[in-house]
């Protein structure tokens, strides 16, 4: 007898209680799954084996597979939106609402096991550069005083000099003031020393995320000049 895979598809439109709304997306489809249980898997199998048996068919093996297809939830509606904000500052709503979709088991997760999840699934959804024009004030290692321009990567919280400023050393753990775009009060990072890059200044993601609109909005216009 020869083998032969025969694959069935059956698409179901569902309208959700309220219940089952707030349910994470990455849960949603085993909580559905669940609740069919044995008694639709094992009965459809049942029931096609017995349909297929009058022409000499028998089923020896049977799998099936879940996929469930949501519209786009507004961001926040899990995870409250200023705890994704505080892990993941450089993204849009759009790719908040992706990286809250594809987080589950909130119930069992502590609050920092949450935020680094969700930095994660944040910068697996976007890792890219996403620069920002600041003004930067410090101490030079040699006493001065240093004001110039630079960039903040707001994606990894991190500062980009130009060329010309590359050989530039500051003074050793000190605070360095980092003045964003339509802000008046500055960020402070440490410089943690220098590289071939030029300094390498230190700003933590969480001081970002009170800044968040003001810094994508920067963010999108230096994309657009």
């Amino acid at each position: 007898m020869s083998k032969a895979t025969l694959q069935l598809t059956y698409t179901l439109t569902l309208e959700l209680p309220a219940a089952l709304e707030t349910v994470p997306e990455a849960d949603l489809a085993k909580t559905l799954d669940g609740l069919l249980g044995n008694a639709v898997h094992q009965g459809l199998r049942a029931v096609v084996g017995k349909r297929l048996a009058g022409a000499g068919v028998r089923v020896t093996q049977m799998k099936h597979q879940v996929a469930l297809e949501l519209p786009r939830r507004a961001v926040g509606t899990v995870v409250p939106k200023e705890r994704l904000v505080a892990a993941a500052p450089h993204l849009t709503d759009a790719e908040l609402a992706d990286v809250e979709a594809s987080i589950g088991n909130l119930p069992f997760l502590a609050e920092e096991e949450l935020h680094k999840r969700i930095r994660a699934r944040a910068l697996k959804r976007v890792n890219e550069v996403r620069l920002v024009p600041v003004k930067v004030v410090a101490e030079k290692s040699n006493g001065e005083r240093f004001e110039g321009a630079a960039a903040l990567n707001i994606t990894h919280g991190a500062l980009f000099f130009p060329e010309e400023l590359r050989s530039l050393r500051f003074k050793a753990n000190a605070p360095v003031q980092i003045y964003l775009p339509d802000v008046e009060t500055p960020l402070v990072g440490v410089y943690r020393g220098s590289t071939l890059g030029g300094p390498v200044v230190e700003i933590p993601i969480e001081k970002l995320a009170p800044y968040r609109d003001q810094l994508l909005a920067a963010w999108q216009a230096n994309q657009k000049a």
